[in-house]
């Protein structure tokens, strides 16, 4: 295959992977990047990227679960945590919430955050469309964004 004018990625041969639904820098780690796999894809994965490679090369990959089960989320935006960790913008539907899900290292579920009522109810769907989080000296800050006006 010849190489073409556009960024190219691969995968360990055991890794699977189609659509890539967000992607992320590691925080220090220059040459890393993060991705979650589409909501196609149950349950839902953290893939790590090293882009020192050409091209790209997908050679980890990270489970979610929740309460020790895979768990499957419509992961819109993803954020690695500073301190280890990370931050999921899961896009909501008419019959699932928009949330915000904070996970470890592992990808366990530590935490879901629900948008305020009165915002939910004016976006049942295209929510969550992308989060990112910076961490200093005054703490951690998480920014999302929603796919349409309130």
């Amino acid at each position: 295959m010849g190489h073409g004018l556009f960024p190219s990625i691969v995968s360990d041969d055991l890794i699977p992977w189609g659509t890539l639904s967000s992607l992320s820098a590691v925080p220090g780690k220059p040459s890393l990047l993060v991705a979650s796999t589409d909501a196609a894809y149950v349950p839902t994965r953290i893939l790590t990227i090293d882009t020192a490679t050409s091209p790209a090369k997908i050679f980890k990959q990270l489970t979610v679960t929740k309460d020790g089960t895979p768990v499957g989320y419509d992961a819109e935006g993803l954020a690695a945590r500073k301190g280890g960790g990370y931050w999921i913008a899961s896009e909501g539907s008419a019959t699932t919430p928009n949330l915000l899900v904070r996970l470890d290292a592992k990808g366990a579920v530590q935490q879901e955050i629900p948008l305020p009522a009165h915002i939910a109810a004016a976006v049942t769907t295209n929510g969550f469309e992308g989060d990112d989080a910076i961490d200093d000296a005054t703490g951690e800050t998480q920014f999302f964004r929603l796919g349409r006006l309130l």
